[in-house]
C-alpha cells in the first residue's frame, strides 16, 4: 500500500516540530535547535520512502534523491525549520531547563560538598575519590555545553572557572590518595573557580 504524498509531508513536519520543541526547551542552544530540527524534518519526509514504500517502486529508490518534487520539498523543510530554530533563540526556553552556567554552578556546589565531607571526615578517602570521579565524568558534559555558548567575555570566564574547578578535582583526588599537601592546591584552585564565577555573574 502506497503512503499518500501529503502524509509524507505531515510526517516530516511533525517530526521536525517535535525535535524543534524538545531542543528549544531542554537544550536551548540556537544553532543545535536549528540544524537538528531541519535535519529531522527532511529525514522524516525522505525516510518515509524507505520505511513505508516508494511511490514508483519500479524506479527504485533513486526517486527519493533525484525526484524534483522531493528535492524541492526537502529544501523547503530544511529552510523552514532552520528559520524556526534560529527564531527560537529569541524565545525564553523552558524554565526547567538548566543553562550551561547553571550546570557549572551545580558542579561547583557538588565539589564543595565532597571537599567539606572529606575535610570533616564524613567521607573517607575511597568514598571521596569515587564521588570526585563521578563529578569529573559529569564535567565533560558541562564543558560541551559551555563550548556551545556564543563567544563573549562571559563564556571565557565560565570556561576559566571550569578549568580551575577540574584542576581542584584533580588536586583533591591526589590529596585523598595520600598527598595531603595537595589539599592546599585544591582549595586555591576552588577559590579561583569561585572568583571566575563571580566575575562571570557580574558581567551579565
Amino acid at each position: 500500500m502506497r503512503m499518500p504524498y501529503w502524509m509524507r509531508i505531515v510526517l516530516g513536519t511533525a517530526l521536525g516540530l517535535g525535535a524543534l520543541y524538545a531542543l528549544w526547551r531542554f537544550v536551548g542552544i540556537t544553532w543545535i535547535t536549528a540544524s537538528a530540527s531541519a535535519l529531522v524534518a527532511a529525514m522524516g519526509f525522505l525516510g518515509s520512502y524507505f520505511l513505508w514504500s516508494a511511490d514508483r517502486p519500479e524506479e527504485g529508490y533513486e526517486q527519493v534523491l533525484f525526484d524534483r518534487p522531493n528535492t524541492i520539498l526537502s529544501t523547503i523543510l530544511i529552510l523552514a525549520f532552520a528559520g524556526l530554530g534560529v527564531g527560537s533563540g529569541f524565545l525564553p526556553s523552558g524554565s526547567a531547563a538548566p543553562t550551561p552556567a547553571d550546570d557549572l554552578y551545580a558542579m561547583r556546589a557538588e565539589y564543595q560538598s565532597i571537599s567539606d565531607g572529606y575535610v570533616q571526615e564524613t567521607l573517607d578517602a575511597e568514598a571521596a575519590t569515587e564521588a570526585l570521579n563521578d563529578l569529573r565524568a559529569e564535567a565533560d558534559v558541562v564543558l560541551d555545553r559551555l563550548e556551545a555558548l556564543p563567544a563573549d567575555a562571559r563564556k571565557d570566564l565560565l570556561i576559566e572557572a571550569y578549568d580551575h574547578l577540574t584542576q581542584a578535582i584533580l588536586y583533591l583526588k591526589t590529596c585523598a590518595s595520600g598527598q595531603p599537601e595537595k589539599c592546599v592546591d585544591a582549595r586555591l584552585a576552588a577559590a579561583d573557580a569561585e572568583a571566575a564565577l563571580a566575575r562571570s555573574q557580574a558581567s551579565t
